[in-house]
């Protein structure tokens, strides 16, 4: 493969597992805030799991790098970009799923009944998607929350007043509750481990 086909590789390989990392801490501190018992490290974990929460949905939304890598290769190094997208694409949904399962798990661990559970899950996804579209159009971080607060109210006040944006806003939230609810069952019995079960 042409040297330059092979920097695109590697350069999507770098920002792509930073996004990986992202979505792993997001998921990591989900299920640290179901298992672990003491309260003030709880109230950290899952202050942390929803910052970083919407950095796995987030993940879905870089598919908008794919045409310009597309235009820039071709013969084998398309296939080879084609194939990192779908790679990454994957792991992201599998992250949300796993980042958004403890929710789930917390809510039937203090018997509330499904019907009003599922409700608050689809609201929680919604916002999540909202924090998602704050990182790909506002360019939010996470992290901004701590270091630049007025950034991110501003930030938010542009999006809620945006059409453009509250759209994105309800299309990756339909996405992302289409691909829990239908994929959800598949993705935890498939990972079958023991951290999955009900606290």
């Amino acid at each position: 493969m042409h040297p330059v086909y092979m920097e695109i590789v590697f350069d999507n390989t770098v920002w792509m597992s930073f996004n990986i990392a992202l979505a792993v801490f997001a998921i990591v501190n989900g299920w640290l805030t179901i298992k672990v018992k003491l309260t003030i490290i709880k109230l950290i974990c899952a202050a942390l799991w929803i910052l970083f929460l919407p950095n796995t949905i987030y993940i879905l939304t870089d598919i908008v790098h794919l045409k310009k890598g597309l235009s820039l290769t071709d013969g084998m190094a398309t296939i080879v970009l084609a194939l990192q997208y779908l790679i990454f694409i994957l792991i992201g949904i599998m992250s949300f799923i796993f980042a958004v399962y403890p929710l789930e798990l917390l809510l039937k661990s203090r018997y509330i009944k499904d019907i009003k559970a599922y409700s608050i899950i689809i609201v929680a996804i919604f916002i999540v998607a909202f924090g998602a579209i704050l990182g790909r159009v506002q360019r939010t971080n996470s992290w901004d929350v701590f270091v630049n607060t007025t950034k991110v109210l501003n930030d938010v006040i542009n999006t809620v007043i945006s059409p453009e944006s509250m759209i994105l806003v309800f299309l990756l939230g339909l996405i992302g509750n289409l691909l829990y609810f239908l994929l959800k069952k598949h993705v935890i019995t498939s990972a079958n481990l023991k951290i999955l079960e009900t606290p």
